[in-house]
């Protein structure tokens, strides 16, 4: 499923589907609250123009490949895995066997200005903009590196 993103921020939802799972749902079987209306179906059908035009899902493949890389690179040892698609992203977060490391992370990369969710008492999520450019991605890199070497430097 998909939705405010899909219409710029507009109401919109809708459900994608392909091969066995689309036999699932036949037309008029499944309903959304804000499937049908006529502006935000125009404001989804330029996000997509925009999307495909600019190529920003091959440069979110790309991107989030270097951004996997640099997240574990950067870390100081702070991270164990980072898992994902494009830049949607979680990273596995280990500070000297807390059980719960990801919301001391959360509110310490917040004081530097990053903006992460703990999904699971372990993990954070990453999800920067599809259109996020270079300069953004490197201090959002920056960012994460002084909240990982923070956590480095701090005794267990």
């Amino acid at each position: 499923t998909v939705a405010k993103s899909l219409a710029g921020g507009l109401p919109i939802g809708a459900l994608i589907t392909g091969g066995e799972a689309s036999k699932l749902f036949t037309p008029g079987s499944h309903g959304s609250t804000f499937g049908g209306n006529p502006v935000s179906c125009a404001a989804a059908i330029s996000v997509i123009d925009v999307i495909e035009q600019e190529g920003l899902l091959s440069r979110a493949t790309t991107l989030g490949q270097e951004f996997k890389d640099s997240l574990v690179n950067r870390s100081h040892g702070i991270v164990t895995q980072v898992r994902g698609r494009g830049l949607l992203l979680a990273a596995e977060i280990y500070i000297g066997g807390e059980s719960d490391p990801a919301p001391k992370f959360v509110i310490k990369a917040l004081e530097h200005g990053l903006l992460l969710n703990a999904v699971t008492p372990t993990a954070v999520r990453l999800a920067p903009a599809l259109t996020i450019a270079d300069t953004e991605m490197e201090q959002a890199l920056l960012r994460w590196e002084l909240t990982c070497n923070y956590f480095s430097e701090v005794p267990s």
